[in-house]
């Protein structure tokens, strides 16, 4: 079963990472301000955060296949990063859900990063 959960960790966070990087780069190439409410950044700081976020969630991909325990546990780092800005965004004051619909989505995503971070964590023990 742990196995099992950390291969859908990787596609999960490799899925994510291409999103945030391709958002980034949309984002730096358009040149403009990117507001995205549910991250606690300024909106000219969000195309360069998403982009090196994607960038580090895919090297955290790629090296969780590696035999060191140093390059397994990025992909934990990032997946504990992603379920923490989930879950700070749900209590920020300034966030708000675009009705049931909005919240239903964010609680899928949530749910779908919890189910994530488990696989992450086992990955750190795989031999």
């Amino acid at each position: 079963m742990s196995r099992l959960l950390g291969y859908f960790s990787i596609a999960f966070h490799l899925a994510l990472g291409l999103f945030c990087l391709g958002l980034g780069f949309v984002g730096l190439l358009g040149g403009g301000g990117m507001d995205i409410a549910l991250l606690p950044f300024e909106p000219e700081n969000t195309a360069g955060v998403l982009a090196g976020a994607g960038l580090f969630a895919l090297v955290a991909v790629f090296t969780a296949f590696g035999r060191s325990g140093l390059s397994r546990s990025l992909l934990a780092v990032w997946s504990l990063a992603v379920v923490g800005i989930l879950i700070a965004a749900f209590f920020r004051g300034s966030y708000r859900f675009d009705g049931m619909e909005g919240f239903q989505m964010y609680a899928a995503c949530l749910g779908v990063a919890l189910l994530a971070l488990p696989g992450s964590l086992a990955r750190l023990r795989v031999r």
